[in-house]
């Protein structure tokens, strides 16, 4: 099927400096590190971090600190921070700078006189929680309309959006506030990457017949995206990685869109996109579709270049005056697929960080050289599990 990819999709500037950041933590640690609660909302990225040595604390340790404690993407209650430091570990602020832009907002207003800091967002989402900290008894959180007809203000006080909120429920809730409690102040902070996805999905709506949104479970921005998607009406899957697509629920469309949250890493959309390349779409004659699979298996494997450069060993042969020889052929195979594919063999790669087709062509490359021990990947059209929300 033909996959279209959304000119915006996966991490963002704060979770990237975020994942960076750990990661250089990591590289130059003299002793334990640990995060204050999950970095990022993405599972994938939190088990490699886990593979290095980073542990997840739920609270603030009270004896046995970690050497270094890093400060999550979405921020912390500033109380919080200040009973890590006073436990003994050093902190590293990986806060994102957009969410810290909100918290100094909120900070300088009420400290100038504003009577409250409305923040329209998620309840419990962490970065709610961390601008919660920032506003005291002075914030409260609007999630729909429910919660705009229980509020109570007095101007002035102002409206701040959780960075990875919709610009649509944002203006509808801020203007229901204004109408109720006039004198307030809003400051659309919804992040500039926040805004070029669901733009980017918007546009990609009208050039597909369905959605796959890639991102995690806890992920709110992600989810966000799946909810744009179903108000167009069109099929969406919202799945964390390829091994939830379901090529049976997949093979009756043509043409299918890919996007993706803020925190999914660019291999995981890269297998995902491959993976529906490889599904057959409507209308799709099966030939064509397994044709289609072989030419990319031997793409995958470096076949084509085995055979040239054992058919340049003949034409060799021939202006020699040699007789052809099958020997000659062979040789000349095996060097330059063996050149291609065994470093891959012997660093035996790991099945999530690479390519679905290569990785499977290499386990058939694995079986006909020898008896590597590679972790055998299902076939890319035959993944278990469900689509985990669909028209929502």
């Amino acid at each position: 099927m033909k996959v279209v990819l959304a000119r915006n999709a996966g991490f963002c500037m704060g979770v990237r400096r975020a994942v960076e950041t750990t990661l250089d933590m990591v590289r130059g640690a003299d002793g334990p590190i640990a995060t204050y609660g999950p970095l990022i909302h993405n599972p994938q990225v939190l088990d490699i971090l886990g593979e290095r040595g980073v542990t997840v604390l739920d609270r603030v340790p009270e004896g046995n600190a970690p050497a270094t404690v890093i400060i999550r993407a979405h921020g912390i209650p500033p109380g919080e921070k200040e009973a890590i430091v006073a436990s003994g570990a050093g902190v590293k602020d990986a806060t994102c700078p957009r969410v810290q832009k909100v918290q100094a907002i909120i900070r300088r207003h009420l400290g100038d006189g504003a009577t409250a800091a409305v923040i329209i967002g998620d309840r419990n989402h962490a970065e709610v929680d961390g601008l919660m900290g920032h506003a005291g008894d002075c914030g409260v959180v609007v999630s729909n309309e429910e919660d705009v007809a229980g509020l109570d203000l007095a101007a002035p006080y102002i409206i701040v959006s959780q960075t990875t909120q919709d610009q649509p429920t944002f203006d509808r809730l801020s203007t229901m506030i204004l109408e109720r409690f006039p004198g307030g102040r809003v400051f659309s902070t919804i992040c500039d990457s926040t805004h070029k996805r669901q733009s980017a999905v918007l546009d990609l709506c009208d050039q597909v017949e369905a959605m796959v949104v890639v991102g995690g479970r806890t992920s709110a921005n992600t989810k966000r995206l799946g909810e744009i998607v179903a108000g167009r009406d069109i099929p969406v899957f919202v799945v964390e990685s390829e091994r939830e697509l379901d090529p049976g629920e997949l093979r009756s469309f043509r043409r299918v869109g890919v996007t993706a949250g803020a925190s999914t890493p660019s291999w995981i959309i890269e297998r995902v996109i491959r993976c529906l390349e490889l599904i057959p779409g409507a209308g799709e004659n099966i030939f064509i579709a397994t044709v289609k699979l072989g030419i990319a298996g031997t793409v995958s494997l470096s076949l084509y270049a085995a055979m040239g450069a054992g058919l340049m060993t003949l034409a060799l042969d021939h202006i020699r005056g040699i007789p052809p020889l099958a020997a000659h052929f062979f040789i000349a195979f095996a060097y330059i697929f063996s050149i291609y594919n065994l470093n891959r063999l012997m660093s035996r790669p790991r099945p999530q960080y690479i390519d679905p087709l290569r990785y499977f062509s290499l386990i058939v490359a694995g079986r006909c050289c020898g008896p590597f021990p590679l972790p055998v990947l299902p076939s890319p059209c035959s993944w278990p599990g469900k689509i985990t929300a669909r028209g929502r």
